[in-house]
Protein backbone atom coordinates (compact mmCIF):
# COMPACT_ATOMS: atom_id res chain seq x y z
CA UNK A 1 0.00 0.00 0.00
CA UNK A 2 1.21 3.49 -1.14
CA UNK A 3 0.47 5.21 2.22
CA UNK A 4 1.55 8.66 0.72
CA UNK A 5 -1.94 8.09 -1.80
CA UNK A 6 -3.85 7.77 1.65
CA UNK A 7 -6.58 10.94 1.44
CA UNK A 8 -8.72 12.30 4.19
CA UNK A 9 -12.04 12.92 3.47
CA UNK A 10 -11.58 16.73 3.57
CA UNK A 11 -8.84 16.10 0.30
CA UNK A 12 -11.61 13.74 -1.70
CA UNK A 13 -14.20 16.42 -1.02
CA UNK A 14 -11.94 18.94 -2.90
CA UNK A 15 -10.49 16.55 -4.99
CA UNK A 16 -14.37 15.58 -6.65
CA UNK A 17 -15.96 19.31 -5.57
CA UNK A 18 -18.20 17.68 -3.43
CA UNK A 19 -18.91 18.46 0.33
CA UNK A 20 -17.45 16.28 3.42
CA UNK A 21 -20.87 15.50 4.04
CA UNK A 22 -21.10 13.70 0.52
CA UNK A 23 -17.95 11.74 0.81
CA UNK A 24 -19.23 10.28 4.16
CA UNK A 25 -22.56 9.97 2.94
CA UNK A 26 -20.13 7.88 -0.24
CA UNK A 27 -19.03 5.66 2.59
CA UNK A 28 -21.57 4.66 4.62
CA UNK A 29 -23.33 3.54 1.23
CA UNK A 30 -20.83 1.47 0.57
CA UNK A 31 -19.60 3.22 -2.67
CA UNK A 32 -16.19 4.43 -1.76
CA UNK A 33 -14.37 1.51 0.16
CA UNK A 34 -12.27 3.36 3.04
CA UNK A 35 -10.70 2.43 6.52
CA UNK A 36 -9.47 3.86 9.68
CA UNK A 37 -6.25 4.59 11.16
CA UNK A 38 -6.85 5.04 14.86
CA UNK A 39 -9.81 7.08 14.77
CA UNK A 40 -9.19 9.13 11.63
CA UNK A 41 -10.74 7.60 7.87
CA UNK A 42 -8.55 7.70 4.81
CA UNK A 43 -9.30 6.65 1.23
CA UNK A 44 -6.91 5.51 -1.60
CA UNK A 45 -7.05 7.51 -4.23
CA UNK A 46 -6.76 4.27 -6.53
CA UNK A 47 -10.59 3.84 -4.79
CA UNK A 48 -11.30 7.46 -5.12
CA UNK A 49 -10.64 6.49 -8.88
CA UNK A 50 -12.21 3.52 -9.30
CA UNK A 51 -15.40 5.75 -8.22
CA UNK A 52 -15.24 7.91 -10.92
CA UNK A 53 -14.85 5.07 -13.74
CA UNK A 54 -17.64 3.22 -12.35
CA UNK A 55 -19.63 6.90 -12.30
CA UNK A 56 -18.72 7.04 -16.12
CA UNK A 57 -19.98 3.32 -16.99
CA UNK A 58 -22.75 3.81 -14.67
CA UNK A 59 -23.84 7.50 -16.62
CA UNK A 60 -23.21 6.03 -20.13
CA UNK A 61 -26.09 3.17 -19.28
CA UNK A 62 -28.46 5.60 -19.06
CA UNK A 63 -31.54 5.48 -20.94
CA UNK A 64 -33.84 8.06 -22.04
CA UNK A 65 -37.34 7.49 -23.26
CA UNK A 66 -40.03 9.55 -24.23
CA UNK A 67 -43.82 9.00 -23.56
CA UNK A 68 -46.84 9.24 -26.21
CA UNK A 69 -48.68 10.91 -23.41
CA UNK A 70 -48.30 12.16 -20.18
CA UNK A 71 -46.50 10.27 -17.99
CA UNK A 72 -46.19 10.59 -14.46
CA UNK A 73 -43.89 8.83 -11.70
CA UNK A 74 -44.41 9.31 -7.99
CA UNK A 75 -43.62 7.20 -4.78
CA UNK A 76 -46.03 6.24 -2.34
CA UNK A 77 -45.93 6.93 1.53
CA UNK A 78 -43.92 10.39 1.06
CA UNK A 79 -43.34 12.11 4.87
CA UNK A 80 -45.57 15.05 4.82
CA UNK A 81 -42.88 16.84 6.23
CA UNK A 82 -40.61 16.73 3.50
CA UNK A 83 -41.15 18.59 -0.21
CA UNK A 84 -40.86 16.60 -3.42
CA UNK A 85 -38.71 18.07 -5.57
CA UNK A 86 -39.04 17.09 -9.12
CA UNK A 87 -38.40 18.10 -12.93
CA UNK A 88 -40.45 17.87 -15.75
CA UNK A 89 -39.24 17.55 -19.20
CA UNK A 90 -40.85 18.03 -22.54
CA UNK A 91 -39.69 16.88 -25.88
CA UNK A 92 -38.10 19.45 -27.35
CA UNK A 93 -35.94 18.85 -31.04
CA UNK A 94 -33.06 21.22 -30.04
CA UNK A 95 -28.95 21.33 -28.68
CA UNK A 96 -30.25 24.57 -26.60
CA UNK A 97 -31.38 23.05 -22.91
CA UNK A 98 -33.20 25.92 -20.55
CA UNK A 99 -33.45 24.47 -17.00
CA UNK A 100 -36.11 26.32 -15.11
CA UNK A 101 -35.93 26.56 -11.09
CA UNK A 102 -34.04 27.93 -8.19
CA UNK A 103 -32.58 25.00 -7.08
CA UNK A 104 -29.00 24.48 -6.48
CA UNK A 105 -29.31 21.23 -7.36
CA UNK A 106 -30.28 22.25 -11.19
CA UNK A 107 -26.67 23.61 -11.78
CA UNK A 108 -25.40 20.74 -10.89
CA UNK A 109 -27.27 18.93 -13.52
CA UNK A 110 -26.55 22.01 -15.78
CA UNK A 111 -22.87 21.00 -15.45
CA UNK A 112 -23.17 17.33 -16.10
CA UNK A 113 -25.57 17.34 -19.08
CA UNK A 114 -22.67 19.64 -20.59
CA UNK A 115 -19.96 17.32 -19.48
CA UNK A 116 -21.82 14.08 -20.68
CA UNK A 117 -23.03 15.41 -24.43
CA UNK A 118 -20.79 18.15 -25.12
CA UNK A 119 -23.28 18.88 -28.15
CA UNK A 120 -25.43 20.51 -25.77
CA UNK A 121 -25.74 24.07 -24.58
CA UNK A 122 -27.15 24.29 -21.12
CA UNK A 123 -28.55 27.72 -19.76
CA UNK A 124 -30.73 28.44 -16.95
CA UNK A 125 -33.89 30.28 -16.13
CA UNK A 126 -34.41 30.87 -12.22
CA UNK A 127 -37.80 30.98 -11.85
CA UNK A 128 -40.43 29.81 -9.31
CA UNK A 129 -42.37 26.43 -9.80
CA UNK A 130 -45.58 27.79 -11.07
CA UNK A 131 -43.77 30.19 -13.37
CA UNK A 132 -41.57 27.60 -14.82
CA UNK A 133 -44.50 24.76 -15.27
CA UNK A 134 -46.17 27.81 -17.34
CA UNK A 135 -43.01 28.45 -19.49
CA UNK A 136 -43.03 24.57 -20.43
CA UNK A 137 -46.30 24.73 -21.56
CA UNK A 138 -45.45 27.59 -23.77
CA UNK A 139 -42.15 25.95 -24.81
CA UNK A 140 -39.98 28.56 -23.45
CA UNK A 141 -37.79 26.28 -21.26
CA UNK A 142 -37.03 22.38 -21.98
CA UNK A 143 -36.87 21.19 -17.82
CA UNK A 144 -38.84 22.96 -15.28
CA UNK A 145 -38.31 22.26 -11.64
CA UNK A 146 -41.04 22.25 -9.25
CA UNK A 147 -41.91 21.50 -5.50
CA UNK A 148 -46.04 22.43 -5.52
CA UNK A 149 -47.92 21.29 -2.74
CA UNK A 150 -51.71 19.98 -3.63
CA UNK A 151 -53.67 20.51 0.13
CA UNK A 152 -56.22 19.12 -1.08
CA UNK A 153 -54.52 15.08 -1.95
CA UNK A 154 -51.70 15.87 -0.02
CA UNK A 155 -49.14 15.45 -2.84
CA UNK A 156 -46.54 17.53 -4.36
CA UNK A 157 -46.41 18.01 -8.14
CA UNK A 158 -48.44 15.43 -10.12
CA UNK A 159 -51.85 17.24 -10.28
CA UNK A 160 -49.94 20.72 -10.27
CA UNK A 161 -48.30 19.38 -13.47
CA UNK A 162 -51.74 17.71 -15.23
CA UNK A 163 -53.54 20.83 -14.68
CA UNK A 164 -50.74 23.48 -15.49
CA UNK A 165 -48.91 21.67 -18.95
CA UNK A 166 -52.49 20.01 -20.63
CA UNK A 167 -51.97 18.15 -23.70
CA UNK A 168 -48.07 18.18 -23.82
CA UNK A 169 -46.10 15.12 -23.73
CA UNK A 170 -43.13 15.10 -20.51
CA UNK A 171 -42.16 12.91 -17.97
CA UNK A 172 -42.10 13.77 -14.32
CA UNK A 173 -38.70 12.89 -12.20
CA UNK A 174 -37.79 12.60 -8.77
CA UNK A 175 -34.54 14.62 -8.27
CA UNK A 176 -34.33 15.11 -4.13
CA UNK A 177 -36.61 15.38 -0.86
CA UNK A 178 -36.37 18.18 1.61
CA UNK A 179 -37.30 19.36 4.79
CA UNK A 180 -39.89 22.95 4.78
CA UNK A 181 -39.62 25.21 7.32
CA UNK A 182 -38.93 28.47 9.01
CA UNK A 183 -36.33 30.47 8.96
CA UNK A 184 -35.90 32.38 12.81
CA UNK A 185 -33.79 34.35 14.30
CA UNK A 186 -31.02 31.68 16.70
CA UNK A 187 -32.88 30.26 19.57
CA UNK A 188 -36.29 31.10 17.82
CA UNK A 189 -36.86 33.67 20.70
CA UNK A 190 -40.32 34.48 19.89
CA UNK A 191 -41.42 30.53 19.62
CA UNK A 192 -42.48 30.51 16.45
CA UNK A 193 -43.32 26.84 15.88
CA UNK A 194 -46.68 26.71 13.48
CA UNK A 195 -48.99 28.71 10.71
CA UNK A 196 -51.10 30.00 13.73
CA UNK A 197 -48.26 31.37 15.19
CA UNK A 198 -47.98 34.00 12.25
CA UNK A 199 -51.41 35.94 13.07
CA UNK A 200 -49.06 37.24 16.16
CA UNK A 201 -49.08 41.25 15.71
CA UNK A 202 -45.97 40.66 17.41
CA UNK A 203 -44.43 38.27 14.57
CA UNK A 204 -42.87 40.23 11.70
CA UNK A 205 -43.19 38.03 8.54
CA UNK A 206 -41.16 38.43 5.22
CA UNK A 207 -42.72 36.19 2.24
CA UNK A 208 -41.75 34.20 -0.94
CA UNK A 209 -42.83 35.79 -4.01
CA UNK A 210 -46.22 34.31 -5.52
CA UNK A 211 -45.43 31.08 -8.10
CA UNK A 212 -42.71 29.77 -5.92
CA UNK A 213 -43.07 26.33 -4.42
CA UNK A 214 -42.52 27.51 -0.60
CA UNK A 215 -45.45 30.23 -1.45
CA UNK A 216 -47.83 27.74 -2.67
CA UNK A 217 -46.74 26.09 0.20
CA UNK A 218 -47.61 28.84 2.47
CA UNK A 219 -51.06 29.63 0.43
CA UNK A 220 -52.49 26.11 1.18
CA UNK A 221 -51.99 25.67 4.75
CA UNK A 222 -53.41 29.22 5.46
CA UNK A 223 -56.40 28.31 3.52
CA UNK A 224 -56.45 24.73 4.80
CA UNK A 225 -56.51 26.52 8.76
CA UNK A 226 -59.29 28.94 7.76
CA UNK A 227 -56.70 31.69 8.45
CA UNK A 228 -56.70 35.01 6.23
CA UNK A 229 -53.00 35.64 5.09
CA UNK A 230 -54.04 40.02 5.93
CA UNK A 231 -53.92 39.16 9.34
CA UNK A 232 -50.20 38.12 9.14
CA UNK A 233 -47.93 41.07 9.65
CA UNK A 234 -45.29 40.98 6.65
CA UNK A 235 -47.28 38.37 4.22
CA UNK A 236 -47.06 41.12 1.26
CA UNK A 237 -43.35 41.80 2.03
CA UNK A 238 -42.38 39.60 -0.48
CA UNK A 239 -38.16 38.36 -1.69
CA UNK A 240 -37.64 36.19 -4.58
CA UNK A 241 -34.39 33.51 -2.92
CA UNK A 242 -34.22 31.70 -0.54
CA UNK A 243 -31.10 33.46 0.62
CA UNK A 244 -32.77 37.04 0.42
CA UNK A 245 -35.71 35.41 2.70
CA UNK A 246 -32.79 34.45 5.67
CA UNK A 247 -30.77 37.50 4.93
CA UNK A 248 -33.98 39.65 6.14
CA UNK A 249 -34.70 38.23 9.04
CA UNK A 250 -30.61 38.18 9.81
CA UNK A 251 -31.02 41.18 9.82
CA UNK A 252 -33.36 41.55 11.63
CA UNK A 253 -36.01 43.26 9.32
CA UNK A 254 -38.52 40.47 9.94
CA UNK A 255 -38.63 37.67 12.70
Amino acid sequence: MDLKSSLTPLEVSELLKITKNTVYELIKRGELPSYKIGKKIRIDMHDVEEYIRNQKIGSKQLKYTESQNNTFESKANIPKQKTHNSITLSNQSTNEIIISGQDILLDILARYIEELYPDFTVLRSYKGSYNGLYDLYNNKVSIASCHLWDGDNDNYNVDYVKRLVPGTSCVLINLAYRLQGFYVAKGNPLNIKSFEDLINNKIKFVNREKGSGVRVLLDEKLRLLNIDPNCINGYYNEETSHLAVASTVGRGDAN
